[in-house]
């Protein structure tokens, strides 16, 4: 069984992988918007390539972060759900 303090601490790691790939997409988007795009031929800078890998880092791991709290939440959703079909002892939220 799932105690409500242990859902909380799911959906604010769900709000963090959130918050990370957000950060992701702003460096890896927002160094090429908001501080200019290089000149066409032009070498990119050390700094510039930098925050492209680190913004593409962030998002892949975001997302798998996203993909992981999701796929559990329905995991234990459908558990949920079987016990609950089933009149398993415990299933009624009535008795907890």
């Amino acid at each position: 069984m799932r105690t409500p303090r242990l859902t909380s601490l799911m959906s604010a790691g769900l709000w963090g992988t959130v918050v990370l790939t957000l950060g992701g997409v702003w460096l890896l988007v927002g160094r090429v918007l908001v501080a200019g795009r290089p000149a066409a031929g032009a070498v990119w800078t050390a700094a510039a390539r930098n925050d492209v890998v680190v913004g593409a880092v962030l998002i892949l791991v975001g997302s798998a972060g996203i993909f992981t709290q999701v796929a559990f939440g329905l995991r234990d959703a459908l558990a949920a759900g079987t016990r609950r079909a089933d009149g398993a002892p415990g299933a009624d939220p009535a008795e907890r």
